[in-house]
């Protein structure tokens, strides 16, 4: 019964509603909460107006991506808390496709959800 019911489950539907409620959440939550942009983010839109291949402290990507956002966003800073969202959901997808290689489906969900409970 319980061999049924894991071969049943459609674990990559229960995925994708979960990367959407965790990039809706996470993106709406911090931008009513937050009055600025944190410390790294901020030094990131910074260090973005010069597209330069590297930085003495950080690689570069942080900082293009942010700028990116900003560029995109308008000016508006949720459009950060938007991309660093987006990021964390193709780890959680990479990180089920993974999973599915070596283990059932429902198995690596609950690998996707454990990564999440650990942040």
């Amino acid at each position: 019964m319980i061999n049924d019911f894991v071969k049943s489950f459609q674990a990559e539907r229960w995925l994708l509603l979960f990367i959407f409620l965790h990039v809706f959440f996470w993106t709406l939550i911090p931008s009513w909460v937050r009055y600025t942009l944190p410390m790294d983010a901020m030094e990131g839109t910074t260090w973005g107006h010069q597209l330069v291949l590297g930085y003495d402290k950080n690689p570069f990507l942080n900082a293009w991506l942010t700028r990116f956002a900003l560029f995109l966003g308008g000016g508006y800073v949720w459009v950060i808390y938007l991309f660093s969202q987006l990021s964390v959901a193709a780890c959680f997808w990479a990180l089920f496709r993974l999973g599915e290689k070596f283990l059932p489906p429902i198995h690596a969900l609950i690998a996707v959800l454990l990564l999440e409970s650990m942040q």
